[in-house]
């Protein structure tokens, strides 16, 4: 597999000049609409919900988009490391920027040092979390997969709006699912917010408060310093979010999902961006997605 993630085939330079040369197309939902019936701007690109209520809201279109997740899958796989006791959230693993596992070369764009679970998940670690995948199976993290919902449906008529991998893909190594760069598992935007609205409800029956503890706090520090900090910048609204990016042929493509307030969620949200780094796309389109709503009402 050859891409910005796993190889050195595409250098820094490589990189920024796809950046340079990429366009914010997003996914358009024709309306969105606030409960009270305020209608949100139709260039919105997200799918989001009430928490108070669960209703999603948004266009067909909108939430059946699907692809790779990226790093939205760490949130799946610190799930599974926690529950299963696989691995010490405050035990920190070494990031140097680039590390070979079996052959493969995991990257990232700069060394983060030494971090643990709620810093790597903050700053999307891929060293971190390819490191852990090696005591994580990819069979144990596909039944966290499915604890979230990401193998079901999220209503009639979407049946094939989403891929989710069949037993022939166990034999994919673990770190290609952790990293979201899988092709047998690509979930649409309605399941990766019924997952954000999970997290923010920590309503997933028999998960430890500690693991849903350790996945809000570093959804919340990616906004405050970590890849998601452009997100909500004045801390007007307390977002927490997870970003991922991943190839798209030369490009990229990008995904931010999250909730808010921190203390006691009322909105989820998930919005993708179709050309684009989660920094240089889907970021600034949620901040703007966010600006734009009414949600002082809430």
């Amino acid at each position: 597999m050859h891409d910005y993630f796993t190889s050195s085939s595409l250098s820094r330079r490589d990189f920024l000049k796809g950046l340079a040369l990429t366009a914010a197309a997003l996914v358009l939902p024709s309306a969105i609409r606030w409960p009270e019936g305020q209608a949100l701007e139709p260039v919105s690109p997200f799918w989001w919900c009430d928490l108070r209520d669960g209703k999603p809201h948004g266009s067909a279109h909108a939430g059946n988009c699907f692809g790779l997740p990226g790093s939205l899958m760490k949130l799946v796989a610190a799930t599974a490391l926690l529950e299963e006791r696989l691995l010490s959230p405050d035990s920190p693993l070494e990031c140097r920027g680039t590390l070979r596992i079996k052959g493969q070369l995991y990257r990232c764009q700069h060394a983060h040092g030494k971090l643990n679970m709620r810093q790597a998940l903050a700053g999307s670690c891929n060293i971190y979390f390819a490191q852990a995948a090696e005591v994580l199976s990819t069979r144990r993290f596909l039944q966290y997969a499915e604890a979230f919902q990401l193998n079901r449906p999220t209503g009639p008529g979407r049946e094939s709006a989403y891929l989710f991998p069949s037993r022939m893909a166990l034999a994919h190594p673990s770190q290609l699912y952790v990293l979201g760069l899988a092709k047998p598992m690509q979930p649409s935007a309605a399941q990766l917010l019924r997952m954000t609205r999970h997290i923010a409800l920590r309503d997933i029956h028999g998960f430890q408060p500690a693991t849903w503890r350790i996945l809000q706090s570093g959804m919340r520090t990616a906004v405050t310093q970590g890849t998601a900090r452009q997100l909500d910048p004045q801390n007007s609204l307390r977002v927490a979010a997870k970003t991922g990016t991943t190839p798209s042929g030369d490009l990229y493509q990008s995904w931010v999902m999250g909730f808010f307030p921190i203390e006691k969620p009322v909105v989820a949200f998930c919005g993708r961006a179709l050309s684009g780094t989660a920094k240089d796309a889907a970021v600034p389109a949620a901040r703007k997605w966010l600006q734009q709503a009414p949600w002082a009402s809430v």
